[in-house]
């Protein structure tokens, strides 16, 4: 009689387990983990060209660029910004509803001349940690500041991003964007280079409370 029961206790759970693994199948199908299902802000749109003083011009690419085979303009700002007094700052700001846009700004800066020496995570506030990268090109240093976004969180790796895009999707909850902040200037600008991340963050988070 025992061993009745027991047979029927196991085929009980051996159909629950199969009911749960292909629930879970059915799920993981049918979750896009590239493409963001939610709407989008128009943030590349409103970013503003004066940050407390800091003045930006849009940086051109060519139309046959090959960025633009990945990416519309759309989801790409390239700005440098200037300040009296002070050296410039490029940015680029990637808002993108598509993961595969987001791209590691070590392997597309390598090809354009910059030698990566050191690489730290620097913590510039509670909500923004962010990748510190001492760099070199045409015998001239210069610093990075970069990190990732989804218009929520920051992420200071591709690993602790793409692993929070994973567990929302999973869990239901809507991912706001696929982002990457990346940000240089010549060595001897690292304090302007910190509080321009810190504005830009600030400005990223407004997007949010606005609902823009």
């Amino acid at each position: 009689m025992n061993l009745l029961r027991t047979t029927k206790l196991l085929l009980h759970n051996k159909k629950i387990i199969l009911f749960l693994s292909m629930f879970f199948i059915f799920i993981m199908a049918n979750i896009d983990f590239n493409r963001n299902a939610a709407s989008n802000f128009s943030v590349t749109k409103k970013f503003p060209k004066n940050i407390n003083g800091w003045v930006g011009q849009n940086l051109k690419l060519e139309k046959n660029s090959g960025i633009f085979k990945i990416m519309s303009t759309e989801d790409l700002i390239l700005r440098v910004y200037k300040k009296t007094n002070n050296n410039d700052i490029k940015m680029a700001l990637v808002l993108a509803d598509n993961k595969k846009k987001i791209h590691d700004p070590q392997i597309c800066y390598k090809l354009q001349g910059f030698k990566f020496l050191n690489k730290k995570k620097l913590t510039l506030s509670p909500d923004l940690t962010a990748n510190f990268i001492k760099t070199k090109k045409a015998d001239k240093e210069y610093l990075f500041i970069y990190w990732y976004t989804d218009l929520e969180a920051n992420y200071a790796t591709r690993t602790e991003f793409w692993s929070a895009i994973i567990f929302k999707k999973i869990t239901g909850k809507p991912v706001k964007t696929y982002g990457i902040v990346i940000l240089y200037t010549p060595e001897e600008n690292i304090e302007n280079l910190k509080k321009f991340a810190l504005e830009v963050n600030k400005i990223l988070y407004k997007q949010i409370v606005n609902k823009l």
